[in-house]
């Protein structure tokens, strides 16, 4: 873990007499470069790893090289003859639709082997993954760009009742520390039981990891017996806070879980809404968003807090509406001020993604995924330095 904020980093002297130029120069070299020199010695090493120097890297990165990446997962049956077939992807795209190929940790490929991996979520450079059905359940919070990854705890158990074996409700984020650079993340789970109560309710255990505890802790009272159902992989981060697709008694809502004081509320679908096949939350200008699908054409809803009452209310509120795309497309996921990002279906070698770019009077280019493989999920991310551990 970095150090904290204000914490003296020992350097040698010759370091030391020219630290903040040291530090000018290097907030401005790519994360590359930055773990190359991790290696000159140990006191470039505690400069570079220290919060100081990350936080200012951060903003050096954001204002030279705006976020403007995601990250797609994809599967593929893979190579039978190989001893580990990769049969994972994971590319970083960029705003000129260039793909740039990705290395799982090889631990994690193995772990997984053939079954399909969520990304539970993406927040200051790192990334969560969970491998579905695995023998032993396996959380990883991953930095694509140092290359560092850790296995996080086996999650705590039900008290005198089984969990069920349905894939756990997962949410990543930083804790929202009043604007400041915050590097402590914090993971949540929640599951339910296997059976239901005597009123046909099942309970729920919801816990948190954060890095600065190293262990996993239960949310007591958190959320009442009933029966909710999570939408798997839906789950995204937005200042501080865990949004997730859900259902009660087949009504779909808004499911958000407070990173912050570990608080949930439940807030209504947008007018109009449909759940299509790879539909997503996403963030749009820095608020929670969703597109609603009728006949080719899609409006884009903002959610919205309202204010001057006393119990948390939200709204939604109509941005624009997309028209005449062509046929099979689905939204995977919005990004980039207007641009959209599509998969079009139905096609036999491989997938076609399609890109929509709003600002230019809706100019599409497409270009296609490997073959064999199927995108499966997006989500967005930005390179940083910021330590797994």
């Amino acid at each position: 873990m970095g150090m904290e904020a204000g914490e003296v980093v020992k350097v040698s002297s010759s370091l030391a007499d020219n630290q903040d130029l040291v530090i000018e120069i290097l907030s401005q070299l790519p994360i590359k470069s930055l773990v190359r020199f991790m290696c000159v010695s140990q006191e470039w090493s505690a400069l570079i790893k220290s919060s100081r120097f990350i936080a200012i890297h951060q903003k050096c990165l954001q204002r030279l090289n705006p976020p403007n990446l995601c990250l797609l997962y994809g599967h593929s049956s893979g190579s039978r003859f190989a001893k580990y077939p990769k049969h994972h992807g994971i590319s970083l795209l960029g705003k000129d639709t260039h793909l740039e190929g990705l290395d799982l940790p090889e631990r994690v490929q193995q772990d997984s082997y053939d079954r399909l991996i969520l990304i539970a979520g993406s927040s200051n450079g790192l990334v969560c993954l969970y491998p579905l059905n695995t023998p032993k359940e396996i959380i990883v919070v991953w930095n694509p760009a140092t290359r560092q990854h850790r296995y996080l705890p086996k999650p705590l158990s039900f008290k005198g009742r089984k969990e069920t074996s349905d894939a756990p409700l997962l949410g990543f984020g930083f804790i929202n520390d009043n604007g400041k650079y915050n590097t402590d993340f914090k993971v949540v789970r929640i599951s339910h039981s296997k059976d239901r109560d005597a009123d046909g309710r099942f309970t729920y255990l919801t816990q948190v990891f954060t890095r600065s505890e190293k262990s996993w802790r239960e949310v007591k009272n958190c959320i009442p017996p009933g029966d909710y159902n999570f939408e798997p992989g839906s789950s995204i981060s937005s200042n501080g806070v865990v949004y997730c697709l859900a259902r009660t008694k087949g009504v779909p809502f808004v499911f958000s879980f407070n990173l912050h004081d570990e608080v949930i509320h439940n807030m209504p679908m947008p007018p109009r809404y449909s759940l299509f096949y790879g539909q997503r939350l996403f963030t749009w200008e820095n608020s929670v968003a969703f597109l609603t699908h009728v006949e080719r054409k899609y409006d884009l809803w903002v959610m919205e807090k309202e204010s001057g009452t006393q119990m948390p209310t939200w709204n939604w509120t109509a941005q624009f509406t997309i028209k005449n795309l062509p046929q099979f497309m689905d939204l995977i996921f919005v990004f980039w001020d207007g641009l959209f990002l599509f998969v079009k279906r139905q096609v036999r070698a491989g997938q076609d993604l399609v890109t929509y770019d709003r600002a230019t009077t809706g100019a599409m280019k497409a270009f296609k995924l490997a073959t064999g493989n199927s995108c499966l999920q997006v989500v967005d991310y930005v390179q940083s330095l910021v330590s797994v551990f």
